[in-house]
């Protein structure tokens, strides 16, 4: 199931069921960018010994926004990884 998938079945729930499966669903989604956040940085050169420089809580906005990536936390980490390396 592609997190698209995963995201349109909560419109089918309501009340408690929808909170607890929203907040599973986010969780999992914030995992998943983060883990796909350090994969590509560490790809492009960034160095381990830097995370402690890289962003805090680098999912929470991005969940936020995650429809424009088509929900797809790779796609969302691709994005902020590039987009980090961009002069200010």
């Amino acid at each position: 199931m592609t997190w698209e998938q995963r995201f349109s079945v909560l419109v089918e729930l309501d009340g408690n069921e929808w909170d607890a499966a929203h907040e599973q669903l986010e969780q999992d989604w914030l995992v998943a960018y983060t883990t796909a956040f350090v994969e590509l940085a560490i790809s492009r050169g960034w160095r381990r010994d830097d995370a402690v420089i890289w962003p805090i809580g680098i999912g929470d906005e991005a969940f936020i926004g995650a429809y424009r990536h088509e929900w797809d936390p790779r796609l969302a980490a691709e994005v902020d990884v590039i987009a980090c390396e961009e002069p200010p």
